[in-house]
Order: structure tokens, then sequence, then C-alpha cells
């Protein structure tokens, strides 16, 4: 008895943990459980250096509405019944402090057709001229992957073909490297229609297409090179949020799946924010 009388005497003379105290627990061991991946260094959108590179056309694909969706179809039936295997990398720089996603904005416009000022596509002089928001969407960079290609070596080859400049014209000699670390989100589109699912329905067994969202760490310095059809921008996670109308449901999720994140923002002058 006397025992017990001096455990419970020290119990109360313990001092609680604060509610911040708590929090912070709380806070570690979730990122503890939930999160895999080292932490994630996003470096100064300033460190990065963009240009335009030039794409064969035999090997240029439409990104004109429903040519994307049309080719889904034809490999889907093609193959026989199989899921198309996309795969899509969530790439992140540090501007004002602020968490920014890189996204391709793409055109979508048909080959040889008119912009707003009335040139053609071949008379494009720079990215960004023709942009707007009934002529363009917004992607994650990534892409289709090959029969029996892994989901990480064929996003790394898919960045590296969406984003990085040929040798030749890497002047700065900056190659892109893409460090591919957790598995972030699974999205499944159930029929040939734009619209895309975080989950597949009991009824569903056969979807169109699977696409896997990594998150990917980006080197400290590095040139990217886009086609002129496209334009690589950085938007912030807070335009992101719940912007599903511009963006579309994937890359409106991503402000969600980095809370998660120990997200490590560096500026320039290589000192964390």
């Amino acid at each position: 008895k006397e025992e017990e009388k001096e455990e419970e005497r020290r119990a109360e003379e313990a001092s609680p943990a604060t509610n911040e105290e708590l929090m912070e627990q709380h806070v570690a061991s979730m990122r503890g459980l939930l999160s895999k991946s080292k932490r994630l260094n996003v470096h100064s959108l300033g460190n990065y250096t963009f240009g335009v590179k030039v794409v064969r056309k035999d090997t240029e694909k439409s990104n004109a509405k429903g040519a994307r969706l049309l080719r889904i179809r034809e490999q889907y039936e093609k193959s026989g019944g199989i899921a198309r295997r996309s795969v899509a990398g969530v790439c992140v720089v540090n501007q004002h402090g602020c968490p920014h996603v890189l996204l391709l904005q793409e055109s979508t416009l048909p080959p040889g057709a008119q912009a707003p000022d009335g040139k053609p596509a071949s008379q494009w002089e720079r990215p960004g001229q023709h942009f707007s928001a009934s002529t363009s969407t917004f992607r994650l960079p990534g892409g289709r992957l090959r029969a029996g290609e892994g989901t990480r070596e064929g996003l790394k080859r898919k960045l590296a073909n969406k984003l990085a400049a040929p040798n030749e014209t890497n002047e700065a000699n900056l190659r892109a490297s893409f460090d591919v670390l957790d598995q972030l989100a699974t999205w499944y589109r159930l029929g040939f229609e734009p619209q895309m699912y975080p989950y597949l329905p009991p009824h569903v067994t056969k979807p169109k297409e699977t696409l896997e969202v990594f998150l990917v760490e980006l080197p400290e310095k590095c040139y990217f090179a886009v086609p002129k059809t496209s334009k690589l921008v950085a938007v912030p996670i807070f335009e992101l949020y719940d912007n599903a109308e511009k963006f579309g449901a994937v890359a409106s999720s991503i402000p969600h799946l980095l809370s998660r994140i120990d997200i490590n923002l560096e500026t320039r002058e290589n000192t964390a924010v």
C-alpha cells in the first residue's frame, strides 16, 4: 500500500504535457507512420533555368480535347482490354517561402490551328503567348509506361523526356535529375472520359487507365526545357487547393497529399525557411 501511495504521489507531482507538446508529439508520430521518404528538400525557383526544345513532328502528340482519350481507347482495344499504366511526378519548388508545384500547361489547340492572336502554331515564337483558360489544360509531368516497365524507372524516363533539355542545347551543363520518393496516390479512369477517381468502385473490374502519382525531389540546380506547345509553370499550393475546375481533380488534390510530408524550404542562400 505504501508503494502504491508513493507512485500516486509521484504521478501527481509530474507536470502534465501542454497542448502544444501533445500536438508536437502527435505530428512527429504521424510523420513517422505516414511518410516513408526522407525529408523533402525544396529549392528556390530562382535556381532553375527554363527553355524551349524542338520536338520531332513524328513524335509530337496532339493535346486537343478528345485526342488523348481517343489514344487511350485505341490502345485499350489494341491491347485486348489491358488498362493503360501511367505515372506522374509531383515536383516542388520554393517561391516567396511557399511550396509551388510544377505543372505542364499544354495547348489544347489542334496542330495547325490558329491562336487567339491569329497566328498558326508554326509561327508561335515563345511559350505562353497562346495560352489561355479556353485553349490550354494543366497536367502533372509524366506519361504512359512501357509494357513490363517499373513505375519508378518509367517515371524517371518520362520526366527526362518531358522536362530535360537535350545535351547539345544544355549550355549551362545543368542536367536534370529526378529522385523518385513516396507514392502519394493512385487514380483510376473508369471509362473513356476526362474524369478520374482516387478509388475503384466495386462494380468496375476493368479500369481503362491507372495513374500512380509520386513525390519527386529535384536537384538543387538544373535546366528545364519543354516543347513550344507547352509551358512549365509553378503553381502555389494555395491556388491548387480546392480548384479542380481549373487544374483538374488530380492536381487540386496535391495540397492534401503534401500535408503529411516534412518539407524543407531552402532559399538561394541554402538556408532553410
